[in-house]
């Protein structure tokens, strides 16, 4: 069981509280404390805080949950998403740990074993596997290609086969990748309304 890329998931205490090991272990894998997956827990108690031990909950919600606990509690959630989501990475570089916003990150390149980041102020490389750098990013990061990861915040033109970014670059998008990135280009562009 690999952990989830949910938004938000809402669960009852009572589920958690009451499961084995086993069942402890499998939430522990799901929603990880580092991980950016948000849970609200309803409980019939104010003791029933058991999840506590398994994550950090955004928050514990007493039966019966009225609309405005909801809607406020899922606010809280969104927004320490989005905060959790935009945390820095740590890359070392050249000998050097560095700490790269995400938001500075124009689009990231894999060439053999090097990993080059394309940032607003310069670039830089390090050894790591594009997989483990998209993992790394948050969604408006866009593995467009095996050899490319993009940041849509950057793409000022976009077609089937390729990204043109601020900087005149063109990203190709591989045949293999072209629904998947439709699909986050379109999930992007409604984000922006």
């Amino acid at each position: 069981m690999e952990a989830c890329s949910f938004d938000v998931v809402i669960v009852d205490g009572r589920v958690i509280g009451d499961a084995g090991a086993a069942d402890d272990a499998a939430a522990r894998r799901l929603f990880s404390r580092d991980g950016v997956t948000q849970v609200i827990c309803i409980t019939e108690d104010a003791d029933g805080r058991s999840i506590g031990s398994v994550t950090q909950p955004v928050g514990f919600l007493m039966k019966p949950v009225t609309r405005e606990a909801m809607d406020g509690m899922l606010s809280k959630a969104l927004r320490r998403r989005a905060e959790r989501a935009e945390r820095p990475v740590i890359i070392v570089s050249e000998g050097h740990t560095r700490v790269v916003q995400p938001r500075d990150v124009m689009w990231v390149e894999s060439h053999r074993q090097l990993l080059c980041i394309h940032t607003c102020y310069g670039d830089m490389t390090t050894y790591l596997k594009l997989a483990q750098a998209a993992m790394m990013f948050p969604d408006r990061f866009v593995r467009c290609h095996q050899s490319f990861l993009v940041n849509l915040d950057y793409v000022t033109t976009w077609s089937s086969d390729r990204f043109v970014l601020t900087d005149g670059r063109v990203i190709p998008i591989s045949q293999r990748r072209r629904a998947e990135t439709r699909a986050a280009v379109l999930a992007y562009a409604r984000t922006m309304r």
